[in-house]
């Protein structure tokens, strides 16, 4: 019983320590998405302050009617506050991934939090992270493969496993506690003054179990019991994890072709409408509301695309976390290969 639960004890520690990960995981992708959030809204607003002196400069040669450059000051107003708040969300994110590194005794080296400046947050490596938001990789395929290594390292699976052996020991536990239980014991009394030995007594205790087996029984019932809970727990939780594992997937491959089809086709033809705009607006020969309208479903793309690949990448984190796996190129090989995967590929 005491083996089970030093078992049962040790892969919940290596359990919560893979959760850990996945939660750092997360939490840098998070924030390198809330900075380059707030780098896009930077650059939106450098681009409109340039427009409204231009456009002020058009209205005072009267080639610009003051309406459309009251829009664009209200719109540079509103960026402003969009870009405070990105700040804002930026820092607290970036707070997040110092508290989450120091909860797990990789502090940074700061003694207290608020030690260092926003930005300048530094791992024990003493390197400082860039925040920068990778772009999408390749697609995950779901198979059984991918399944079976899920439902073999999955940190819930494990535990409930563990939970297995510990209901089977408190079953033997319980079967033999039926038996006679016997005990020897000594006893000596010594003179107080001399110390020699004045007296002695040897007895012999025997348990007799047989009176009372309806309760032993109903108690070997009850263990029982708990042993096929904790069984169909362990099928209940494989099932769970093959569910988990073709969600992940389908919301990888759903944020990968969103944030490609943004990078690549989305964002590139609005860029090149909104400076064709630009230049004609310039020269006189544009509508501003035509080239502000360009510019929202270029900022809508550029959101979109920070968006879709952030999600990718906390999609594969959690994957990673089912399987048991370090990196994504392992899960790439480990599909490829039906399931050959190196010595130290799975981590759990």
């Amino acid at each position: 019983m005491a083996e089970s639960n030093a078992v049962a004890a040790g892969v919940r520690v290596e359990a919560r320590f893979a959760e850990l990960r996945r939660d750092l995981a997360v939490a840098l992708f998070t924030a390198a998405a809330a900075r380059s959030e707030a780098a896009l809204i930077a650059s939106d607003v450098a681009w409109l302050e340039a427009q409204v002196r231009l456009g002020r400069t058009r209205v005072a040669s009267g080639t610009e009617p003051a309406a459309m450059v009251l829009r664009m000051e209200n719109e540079l107003d509103r960026r402003r506050l969009d870009w405070t708040n990105a700040v804002a969300r930026r820092r607290d994110a970036e707070e997040a991934v110092e508290i989450q590194v120091s909860s797990t005794g990789v502090s940074s080296g700061a003694a207290k939090r608020g030690a260092l400046p926003s930005g300048n947050w530094q791992l024990a490596t003493g390197h400082s992270p860039s925040w920068s938001l990778p772009p999408v990789a390749d697609s995950v395929p779901f198979g059984p493969v991918l399944v079976r290594f899920a439902e073999r390292a999955e940190p819930e699976v494990l535990r409930r496993e563990r939970e297995i052996g510990v209901a089977s020991a408190a079953v033997q536990v319980m079967r033999r506690s039926q038996r006679p239980d016997f005990a020897v014991g000594v006893q000596s009394y010594h003179e107080s003054a001399t110390g020699t030995a004045a007296q002695g007594m040897l007895t012999v205790t025997m348990s007799v179990p047989w009176l009372n087996r309806a309760n032993y029984r109903r108690d070997l019932e009850r263990e029982r019991a708990r042993l096929a809970s904790a069984e169909a727990r362990v099928e209940d939780a494989r099932l769970q994890v093959r569910r988990e594992v073709h969600r992940l997937v389908t919301q990888i491959d759903a944020g990968r072709r969103e944030a490609l089809l943004m990078h690549d086709v989305v964002l590139p033809r609005t860029r090149r409408m909104q400076e064709s705009l630009e230049g004609l607006w310039t020269s006189g020969r544009a509508e501003l509301r035509d080239l502000l309208e360009v510019r929202r479903q270029r900022i809508e793309a550029e959101m979109a695309e920070v968006r879709a690949t952030t999600e990718y990448w906390m999609a594969v984190s959690e994957l990673l976390l089912c399987c048991g796996l370090e990196d994504l190129e392992t899960v790439r090989e480990l599909v490829a290969d039906g399931g050959a995967v190196k010595e130290g590929g799975m981590k759990r």
